[in-house]
């Protein structure tokens, strides 16, 4: 019976709450039919829609198709995806799994293409179309975790579920990733058995909808957070869970999760084996099937009865307790049938998609197979067509070849020539610079020798006077000794100069030498500087070493 509880928790995860407002409805129809734009019309049947969905699915499904036909006309491809997910979810409402899993599976196919984001009808309160097309996605992958939950294939629903989770956290959608991990941390609970795994995913859920300021949801979560508590046999946090599903049902008018609630603590007090609030209990859910009918389930009602029947028997009231007991088998057995024909249409659906993805897989094999023989049949074609042009290029090659020659041997003796007339140029810049380069000491040597004469005849001036300035002489001798030691200096860089070109026109031996880098450097820089001085008179640099 803890069983049966839990599953109709989870399945209250796909509810969305809504409280029907008549005169909300009534003023959105009035709206609907002054509306002059197809979307102003689009938005109003969604929002009927929310108004008639867990109250009168039949209206709200109308709805949904009006959506979806409008958003077909104007091409607005993420509108009709965004309707179809929606109708997806009526259908599971339905119990249609088979209906409802082709509908997703159409809506997924619209939603995964990115293209589809360049027209849309939504403000940007909701995102942009990226970001948009990405939350009906995570909604599709929500929904489509809810059918295969409800036609007990938990592997692919986890997966559904966790490709949900991933989506609402890529674009911050604290709706859409409450209830995903609500309803992953269902499947923990009810299908797997992990408790821990479960009662996080509850807490993310719950801080998820805080954020998002979604209060409609928070009745599930404490009703499923009872049932965990009862499986850890911890009965007094369990009931304090299932009294707070019961208060936050009441706050957004959640009847179903009400009756749940009620239904919740009978099942633990007749486990309890406690008479009076296991009965107490059961009235209080009796009173809203007899106030609310039409917002309760038939899966409800059956569990209904049957613990309202255990309840009777606990009290000894055993009448009552097999008219209860009658009604329930009478309610599952009609219930089990639609069940087995769903579950039979959803593996039917799934055979069937598995069976067109192997052919589609083949057809995709013989394809590349095809296109393989045609690229190696291709290939040597192109093969052969080289061969050949390579055979013609080489003919071609070999007369170039023989013209090539007789070019290059014109060309050899024209840069021979070239290569001469280059060298005598630079010969003659070189012997211009050298002769610069040896006039500039040799003009010293003649300058000093000239003062040197001048002061020879100051100094026998001097020395025949009959008083002699000894000082002057001195500074005469000290002046004289100077020139003769410039002239020594300048001598020997002349020498020098042609001591190098002598070296330099001899053959070389080719053994290495040690050599003052910085003298060379020097010598280097000035028959440059020569060179270019004999080029051009008016050239004139500075250099330091």
């Amino acid at each position: 019976m803890k069983l049966k509880l839990l599953i109709l928790f989870c399945s209250m995860a796909l509810s969305i709450g809504f409280a029907q407002n008549h005169n909300g409805i009534d003023s959105l129809k009035l709206a609907l039919k002054s509306a002059n734009t197809d979307s102003a019309k689009f938005s109003l049947h969604f929002k009927i829609y929310r108004e008639y969905v867990e109250f009168n699915n039949d209206s709200a499904l109308y709805h949904v198709e009006q959506q979806i036909a409008i958003a077909e006309q104007n091409n607005m491809k993420l509108a009709q995806a965004d309707g179809l997910e929606t109708k997806g979810y009526v259908l599971q409402r339905f119990g249609k799994y088979a209906e409802s899993l082709q509908t997703l599976n159409q809506a997924l196919g619209i939603a995964k293409n990115p293209i589809n984001e360049i027209r849309n009808w939504y403000p940007d309160s909701l995102g942009n179309p990226h970001e948009f097309r990405l939350r009906i996605l995570g909604y599709i992958q929500l929904d489509l975790g809810h059918v295969m939950g409800s036609t007990n294939n938990t592997e692919t629903q986890v997966s559904h579920y966790k490709e949900a989770i991933r989506v609402a956290t890529e674009i911050n959608g604290y709706e859409l990733l409450g209830l995903a991990s609500m309803n992953l941390g269902s499947v923990y609970l009810y299908t797997l058995n992990e408790l821990d795994s479960a009662i996080q995913m509850q807490q993310t859920a719950l801080k998820s909808f805080q954020k998002g300021g979604h209060k409609k949801w928070l009745s599930t979560i404490f009703g499923i957070l009872g049932v965990i508590y009862l499986r850890k046999k911890e009965n007094k946090m369990a009931v304090d869970y299932f009294q707070k599903a019961i208060q936050a049902s009441y706050e957004v008018n959640n009847l179903e999760n009400v009756f749940l609630g009620y239904l919740s603590l009978t099942d633990h007090y007749i486990n309890q084996q406690n008479r009076d609030s296991s009965l107490f209990y059961a009235h209080k859910a009796g009173e809203l099937i007899r106030l609310q009918p039409a917002a309760l389930t038939k899966n409800s009602d059956e569990l209904y009865y049957i613990l309202l029947s255990k309840s009777y028997k606990l009290n000894n009231k055993v009448d009552s307790a097999y008219k209860y007991l009658n009604l329930a088998y009478f309610l599952k057995d009609s219930s089990y049938q639609a069940q087995i024909k769903n579950l039979t249409d959803v593996q039917k659906i799934l055979f069937e998609e598995r069976t067109r993805a192997e052919k589609s897989e083949k057809e995709k094999i013989a394809f590349q197979n095809r296109i393989r023989q045609y690229t190696l049949l291709g290939g040597f074609g192109v093969v052969m067509i080289v061969a050949l042009l390579l055979y013609r290029n080489n003919i071609q090659k070999q007369k170039a070849n023989i013209e090539l020659e007789k070019t290059l041997g014109n060309l050899t003796a024209t840069q021979t020539q070239l290569i001469q007339k280059e060298k005598l140029a630079s010969l003659g810049e070189l012997t211009a610079g050298i002769a610069h380069e040896i006039q500039n000491p040799l003009n010293f040597v003649n300058n000093f020798s000239e003062l040197s004469v001048d002061l020879v005849k100051d100094l026998k001036d001097e020395i025949e006077k009959p008083d002699i300035d000894k000082e002057y002489v001195g500074e005469l001798f000290t002046d004289l000794a100077s020139n003769q030691q410039k002239i020594n200096h300048h001598g020997k860089r002349a020498s020098n100069i042609v001591k190098g070109m002598l070296e330099h026109s001899r053959s070389s031996t080719g053994v290495k030498e040690p050599t003052d880098i910085n003298k060379l450097v020097d010598e280097s820089i000035r028959l440059s500087y020569h060179a270019m001085r004999a080029k051009d008179k008016n050239f004139n640099a500075d250099y330091t070493m």
